[in-house]
């Protein structure tokens, strides 16, 4: 199966392989809640932070990646300024980088419950990414980023990717982009 794509608000979207990792993770607890009870499940912890993490990806970011909402500063470290985050359900942090002249997103990486943002605290998401930024996964370069977003994935992983996107085919084609494509500063 080809790496999955998906194409939102003139968007392309990919996923970086440790986000992936974190949806099949929270696809499975849901997929065993549902087993379990099939008529409140969706009440659950788990499904809604996995519905709020499709609402995200699927249509806030792309709407506006570049929104102002999104920007990090300097939390990361001033090397990482291109890196953006959604924030949501309280202390949950998604990091993803977008390049507008190939009109691409990359979702990186998602904290968990075992992550939830305590400033100060060494498993509060920012310090947790940066760690990950500084030991190269993810990449920091936006082509070796690409690339290894762009990578084949399981069988299992692309089930879930599809049951949780819906029936939406992945895209054959991702737009090419180089590191001289980083998104444009504003003026504020």
């Amino acid at each position: 199966m080809p790496s999955t794509t998906i194409r939102r608000h003139g968007w392309t979207i990919l996923l970086y392989p440790a986000f992936r990792s974190q949806l099949l993770i929270l696809w499975k607890r849901v997929s065993r809640v549902q087993e379990q009870n099939s008529t409140s499940w969706q009440s659950n912890g788990h499904a809604k932070l996995l519905k709020r993490i499709v609402e995200i990806i699927l249509h806030e970011v792309p709407a506006a990646p570049d929104s102002s909402t999104f920007e990090q500063g300097n939390t990361i470290g001033k090397d990482a300024r291109g890196w953006r985050r959604a924030q949501f359900l309280g202390r949950f942090r998604l990091f993803y980088r977008f390049n507008s002249r190939s009109k691409v997103i990359i979702y990186a990486w998602v904290n968990d419950e075992t992550t939830l943002r305590a400033r100060g605290s060494d498993s509060d998401p920012y310090v947790v990414f940066r760690r990950m930024l500084l030991a190269g996964d993810p990449p920091h370069g936006w082509d070796q980023l690409l690339a290894a977003s762009l990578v084949r994935m399981t069988e299992e992983a692309g089930e879930a990717l599809r049951d949780t996107f819906g029936t939406e085919q992945p895209s054959a084609t991702v737009p090419t982009a180089n590191r001289n494509d980083q998104p444009r500063r504003r003026k504020r």
